[in-house]
């Protein structure tokens, strides 16, 4: 699996975006959005979400043990239990 930070940085640069285009567009500052591409830190979920609406693009992505997705129509938050992922459901 990914890591977040690998994750976030492929769907920005899918997006075609700068690290300073994204930034500016989610009113975060560029060594927050270096940091959580790089896995430097542990981003907050604000920042997550933050990032995920501008690329509009789903995220999946391991939180203390719970995988949660991010579904772009209406940006929804799914959580499943440790051990479990959205592929079980299909």
């Amino acid at each position: 699996m990914k890591s977040l930070g690998q994750q976030l940085k492929e769907a920005r640069q899918l997006k075609g975006l700068t690290v300073e285009k994204l930034a500016n567009r989610c009113g975060l500052t560029l060594r927050t959005v270096y940091r959580a591409e790089g896995d430097k830190a542990d981003p907050t979920m604000e920042t997550v979400l933050a990032i995920a609406r501008e690329l509009r693009y789903p995220l999946r992505f391991a939180v203390k043990g719970e995988v949660m997705e991010l579904v772009p129509a209406g940006n929804v938050i799914k959580k499943w239990p440790k051990g479990r992922s959205p592929e079980d459901e299909e």
